[in-house]
Protein backbone atom coordinates (compact mmCIF):
# COMPACT_ATOMS: atom_id res chain seq x y z
CA UNK A 1 0.00 0.00 0.00
CA UNK A 2 1.56 3.14 -0.69
CA UNK A 3 1.43 6.13 1.58
CA UNK A 4 1.19 9.82 0.78
CA UNK A 5 4.62 11.32 1.35
CA UNK A 6 5.15 11.55 5.31
CA UNK A 7 6.13 15.03 4.75
CA UNK A 8 8.55 17.41 2.58
CA UNK A 9 11.43 18.99 3.53
CA UNK A 10 11.36 22.63 5.08
CA UNK A 11 14.45 23.65 6.53
CA UNK A 12 14.94 25.80 9.30
CA UNK A 13 16.34 29.30 9.08
CA UNK A 14 19.31 29.86 11.37
CA UNK A 15 21.42 33.00 11.46
CA UNK A 16 24.37 30.94 9.94
CA UNK A 17 23.87 29.70 6.91
CA UNK A 18 21.67 26.71 6.22
CA UNK A 19 20.83 24.82 3.05
CA UNK A 20 17.02 25.25 1.46
CA UNK A 21 16.07 22.47 -0.94
CA UNK A 22 14.14 23.28 -3.69
CA UNK A 23 12.84 21.80 -6.97
CA UNK A 24 16.34 20.65 -7.14
CA UNK A 25 18.16 23.71 -6.23
CA UNK A 26 19.67 24.43 -3.22
CA UNK A 27 19.73 28.05 -1.58
CA UNK A 28 20.99 29.57 1.26
CA UNK A 29 19.31 31.28 4.09
CA UNK A 30 22.13 33.72 5.53
CA UNK A 31 21.57 36.89 7.29
CA UNK A 32 20.77 39.18 4.62
CA UNK A 33 17.04 39.69 3.80
CA UNK A 34 17.19 38.25 0.01
CA UNK A 35 18.07 34.72 1.58
CA UNK A 36 15.21 35.09 3.95
CA UNK A 37 12.83 36.41 1.60
CA UNK A 38 13.74 33.21 -0.48
CA UNK A 39 13.64 30.69 2.40
CA UNK A 40 10.05 32.63 3.11
CA UNK A 41 9.06 32.53 -0.57
CA UNK A 42 9.99 28.39 -0.40
CA UNK A 43 7.79 27.74 2.46
CA UNK A 44 4.84 29.50 1.58
CA UNK A 45 4.93 27.73 -1.78
CA UNK A 46 4.79 24.44 -0.04
CA UNK A 47 1.72 25.77 2.16
CA UNK A 48 -0.18 26.83 -0.71
CA UNK A 49 0.07 23.47 -2.40
CA UNK A 50 -1.37 22.30 0.28
CA UNK A 51 -4.31 24.76 0.68
CA UNK A 52 -4.69 23.72 -2.85
CA UNK A 53 -5.07 20.09 -2.37
CA UNK A 54 -6.95 20.51 1.04
CA UNK A 55 -9.29 23.27 0.08
CA UNK A 56 -10.34 20.50 -2.87
CA UNK A 57 -10.92 18.23 -1.20
CA UNK A 58 -13.54 20.07 1.28
CA UNK A 59 -15.01 21.92 -1.69
CA UNK A 60 -15.99 18.73 -3.18
CA UNK A 61 -17.20 17.10 -0.07
CA UNK A 62 -19.47 20.25 0.14
CA UNK A 63 -20.64 20.04 -3.23
CA UNK A 64 -22.13 16.92 -2.76
CA UNK A 65 -20.00 15.47 -5.84
CA UNK A 66 -17.22 13.34 -3.58
CA UNK A 67 -19.06 12.61 0.09
CA UNK A 68 -16.61 9.55 0.29
CA UNK A 69 -13.58 11.46 0.47
CA UNK A 70 -14.19 13.35 3.89
CA UNK A 71 -12.33 10.89 5.36
CA UNK A 72 -9.04 12.54 3.54
CA UNK A 73 -10.40 15.72 4.40
CA UNK A 74 -7.06 16.24 6.85
CA UNK A 75 -4.30 14.36 4.99
CA UNK A 76 -2.91 16.83 3.38
CA UNK A 77 -3.21 19.15 6.00
CA UNK A 78 -0.31 22.24 5.86
CA UNK A 79 2.41 21.58 8.48
CA UNK A 80 2.69 24.60 10.88
CA UNK A 81 5.13 27.40 9.06
CA UNK A 82 8.70 26.72 10.72
CA UNK A 83 10.81 29.20 8.85
CA UNK A 84 8.20 32.28 9.29
CA UNK A 85 8.36 32.51 13.28
CA UNK A 86 12.13 31.91 13.67
CA UNK A 87 12.95 34.77 11.38
CA UNK A 88 10.64 36.72 12.81
CA UNK A 89 12.30 39.35 14.93
CA UNK A 90 15.85 38.63 13.62
CA UNK A 91 17.95 41.49 11.81
CA UNK A 92 17.44 39.84 7.94
CA UNK A 93 13.73 40.23 9.02
CA UNK A 94 13.79 43.97 9.57
CA UNK A 95 15.17 44.37 5.90
CA UNK A 96 12.06 42.68 4.76
CA UNK A 97 8.93 44.92 3.72
CA UNK A 98 6.58 45.17 6.07
CA UNK A 99 3.21 44.14 3.36
CA UNK A 100 5.43 41.03 3.11
CA UNK A 101 5.34 39.86 6.95
CA UNK A 102 1.70 41.48 6.82
CA UNK A 103 0.46 38.81 4.32
CA UNK A 104 2.22 35.84 5.73
CA UNK A 105 1.16 36.46 9.40
CA UNK A 106 -2.50 36.40 7.82
CA UNK A 107 -1.66 33.81 5.90
CA UNK A 108 -0.45 31.43 8.49
CA UNK A 109 -3.51 33.04 10.86
CA UNK A 110 -6.04 32.07 8.15
CA UNK A 111 -4.41 28.23 7.67
CA UNK A 112 -3.65 27.47 11.37
CA UNK A 113 -7.62 28.41 12.18
CA UNK A 114 -8.70 26.47 8.28
CA UNK A 115 -6.29 23.79 10.08
CA UNK A 116 -7.98 23.18 13.38
CA UNK A 117 -11.66 23.56 12.03
CA UNK A 118 -10.92 20.63 9.78
CA UNK A 119 -9.12 18.68 12.70
CA UNK A 120 -12.56 19.09 14.91
CA UNK A 121 -14.83 18.25 11.70
CA UNK A 122 -12.76 14.93 11.17
CA UNK A 123 -12.67 14.21 14.50
CA UNK A 124 -14.81 10.99 15.20
CA UNK A 125 -18.53 11.44 16.44
CA UNK A 126 -21.04 9.64 18.11
CA UNK A 127 -22.84 6.78 15.63
CA UNK A 128 -25.22 8.60 13.90
CA UNK A 129 -24.29 11.82 14.41
CA UNK A 130 -24.08 14.39 11.16
CA UNK A 131 -22.82 17.95 12.56
CA UNK A 132 -19.66 18.59 14.28
CA UNK A 133 -18.60 22.03 15.95
CA UNK A 134 -18.31 23.40 12.78
CA UNK A 135 -20.17 23.16 9.48
CA UNK A 136 -19.34 22.31 6.05
CA UNK A 137 -19.88 25.60 4.64
CA UNK A 138 -17.81 27.16 7.39
CA UNK A 139 -15.16 25.37 6.50
CA UNK A 140 -14.90 25.08 3.03
CA UNK A 141 -15.53 29.25 3.53
CA UNK A 142 -11.96 29.06 5.64
CA UNK A 143 -10.26 27.34 2.94
CA UNK A 144 -11.03 29.43 0.45
CA UNK A 145 -9.88 32.62 2.37
CA UNK A 146 -6.93 30.53 2.75
CA UNK A 147 -6.16 30.30 -0.73
CA UNK A 148 -6.87 33.90 -1.36
CA UNK A 149 -4.06 35.12 0.81
CA UNK A 150 -1.85 32.52 -0.24
CA UNK A 151 -1.93 34.18 -3.68
CA UNK A 152 -1.50 37.51 -2.58
CA UNK A 153 1.38 35.75 -0.72
CA UNK A 154 2.72 34.52 -3.80
CA UNK A 155 2.32 37.45 -5.48
CA UNK A 156 4.50 39.56 -2.84
CA UNK A 157 7.20 37.84 -2.49
CA UNK A 158 7.50 37.59 -6.70
CA UNK A 159 7.11 34.02 -7.87
CA UNK A 160 4.63 35.21 -10.10
CA UNK A 161 7.02 37.77 -11.32
CA UNK A 162 8.96 36.36 -14.46
CA UNK A 163 12.69 38.79 -13.61
CA UNK A 164 12.80 36.47 -9.85
CA UNK A 165 15.12 34.68 -8.68
CA UNK A 166 12.81 32.54 -6.95
CA UNK A 167 12.11 31.21 -10.75
CA UNK A 168 15.53 30.99 -12.56
CA UNK A 169 14.51 27.28 -13.62
CA UNK A 170 11.44 28.25 -15.12
CA UNK A 171 11.48 31.41 -17.02
CA UNK A 172 7.80 31.07 -18.50
CA UNK A 173 6.32 30.82 -14.57
CA UNK A 174 4.34 27.65 -15.97
CA UNK A 175 4.63 25.99 -12.56
CA UNK A 176 3.70 29.60 -10.58
CA UNK A 177 1.12 30.21 -12.49
CA UNK A 178 -0.54 26.57 -12.51
CA UNK A 179 -0.42 26.74 -8.84
CA UNK A 180 -2.19 30.07 -8.34
CA UNK A 181 -4.95 28.70 -11.21
CA UNK A 182 -5.60 25.83 -8.80
CA UNK A 183 -5.62 27.93 -6.04
CA UNK A 184 -8.49 30.32 -7.79
CA UNK A 185 -10.29 27.61 -8.42
CA UNK A 186 -10.44 26.74 -4.92
CA UNK A 187 -11.47 30.26 -3.85
CA UNK A 188 -14.57 29.47 -6.47
CA UNK A 189 -15.60 26.38 -4.34
CA UNK A 190 -14.45 24.53 -7.39
CA UNK A 191 -11.72 20.83 -6.89
CA UNK A 192 -8.49 21.48 -9.04
CA UNK A 193 -6.63 18.84 -6.97
CA UNK A 194 -10.02 16.17 -7.25
CA UNK A 195 -9.42 13.87 -10.51
CA UNK A 196 -12.71 12.51 -11.98
CA UNK A 197 -12.11 9.11 -10.45
CA UNK A 198 -12.17 10.61 -7.15
CA UNK A 199 -8.03 10.66 -6.83
CA UNK A 200 -6.22 13.82 -5.47
CA UNK A 201 -3.36 15.09 -7.43
CA UNK A 202 -0.85 17.84 -6.82
CA UNK A 203 0.70 19.45 -9.84
CA UNK A 204 4.41 20.46 -8.33
CA UNK A 205 3.91 18.28 -5.58
CA UNK A 206 6.36 15.49 -6.73
CA UNK A 207 8.60 17.76 -7.34
CA UNK A 208 8.82 18.61 -3.38
CA UNK A 209 9.52 14.96 -2.53
CA UNK A 210 13.15 15.63 -1.99
CA UNK A 211 13.52 12.49 -0.06
CA UNK A 212 13.40 9.28 -1.99
CA UNK A 213 11.17 6.82 0.86
CA UNK A 214 12.34 2.52 1.31
CA UNK A 215 9.61 0.64 1.56
CA UNK A 216 10.73 -0.88 5.38
CA UNK A 217 7.24 -2.95 6.74
CA UNK A 218 8.71 -3.64 9.81
CA UNK A 219 7.21 -3.94 13.46
CA UNK A 220 7.77 -1.06 15.80
CA UNK A 221 7.20 0.57 18.96
CA UNK A 222 5.69 3.80 19.03
CA UNK A 223 5.37 5.98 21.86
CA UNK A 224 3.08 8.95 22.49
CA UNK A 225 2.33 11.04 25.45
CA UNK A 226 4.04 8.80 27.19
CA UNK A 227 1.70 5.49 26.17
CA UNK A 228 3.53 2.64 23.74
CA UNK A 229 2.24 1.22 21.15
CA UNK A 230 3.28 -1.45 18.65
CA UNK A 231 2.96 -0.53 15.06
CA UNK A 232 4.00 -1.56 11.44
CA UNK A 233 6.75 0.71 10.31
CA UNK A 234 5.87 1.12 6.20
CA UNK A 235 8.09 3.14 4.86
CA UNK A 236 10.87 5.24 5.98
CA UNK A 237 12.55 8.70 3.70
CA UNK A 238 15.49 11.14 4.94
CA UNK A 239 12.31 13.06 6.27
CA UNK A 240 9.92 11.64 7.92
CA UNK A 241 8.49 8.23 8.47
CA UNK A 242 4.97 5.90 7.01
CA UNK A 243 3.51 4.38 10.29
CA UNK A 244 0.32 1.81 10.71
CA UNK A 245 -1.53 0.37 13.50
CA UNK A 246 -2.69 3.44 15.51
CA UNK A 247 -5.71 5.68 15.24
CA UNK A 248 -4.99 7.25 18.86
CA UNK A 249 -2.22 9.82 16.91
CA UNK A 250 -3.28 13.24 16.07
CA UNK A 251 -1.35 16.09 13.67
CA UNK A 252 1.07 17.70 16.07
CA UNK A 253 1.79 15.10 19.01
CA UNK A 254 5.25 14.48 19.09
CA UNK A 255 5.97 10.53 18.65
CA UNK A 256 9.27 8.45 19.42
CA UNK A 257 9.14 5.47 16.86
CA UNK A 258 11.53 2.51 18.06
CA UNK A 259 12.64 -0.48 15.70
CA UNK A 260 13.89 -3.89 17.03
CA UNK A 261 17.19 -3.19 15.73
CA UNK A 262 17.27 -0.21 18.27
CA UNK A 263 17.32 2.45 15.86
CA UNK A 264 14.88 5.17 16.95
CA UNK A 265 13.31 8.40 15.55
CA UNK A 266 11.81 11.55 17.15
CA UNK A 267 9.43 13.72 15.12
CA UNK A 268 5.54 15.24 14.97
CA UNK A 269 2.62 13.57 13.78
CA UNK A 270 1.45 15.41 10.45
CA UNK A 271 -1.95 13.64 9.09
CA UNK A 272 -3.17 10.32 10.54
CA UNK A 273 -5.95 8.08 8.28
CA UNK A 274 -7.44 5.26 9.74
CA UNK A 275 -4.69 4.06 11.59
CA UNK A 276 -2.15 5.07 8.63
CA UNK A 277 0.35 8.00 10.27
CA UNK A 278 2.81 10.31 8.73
CA UNK A 279 5.44 11.21 10.76
CA UNK A 280 7.88 13.78 10.27
CA UNK A 281 11.38 13.50 11.94
CA UNK A 282 12.87 16.29 14.23
CA UNK A 283 16.16 15.80 12.27
CA UNK A 284 16.44 14.47 8.72
CA UNK A 285 18.89 11.34 8.18
CA UNK A 286 22.09 12.12 6.67
CA UNK A 287 22.95 8.33 5.74
CA UNK A 288 20.03 5.73 5.08
CA UNK A 289 19.82 2.62 7.45
CA UNK A 290 19.74 -0.59 7.48
CA UNK A 291 17.17 -2.59 6.85
CA UNK A 292 17.78 -5.42 8.76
Amino acid sequence: MNFPDPLDETSEFHAQATPLRSHGRTRTAGSDGSSLLAALAQEAHDVSLLIAATGSIVNAVVSGRRPQLQIAMSVYLPSHPIVFPSAIGTQAADTLPSQTIQTLSALYGLVSFARSATIGYSAKREPGATKGPIGLDTLAEAWQAAAMQAIGVLTNVGYLDKSSSLNEDDKENVAALRLVEMLWGVTLGRSPCVRIDGNIIIPGWIERRTHLRREINAPATMTVNGIKQHVTMRDLSAGGVGLEGSESVAPGDRVNVALGSGICFDGIAVWNRDGRIGVKLSKPMISPISED
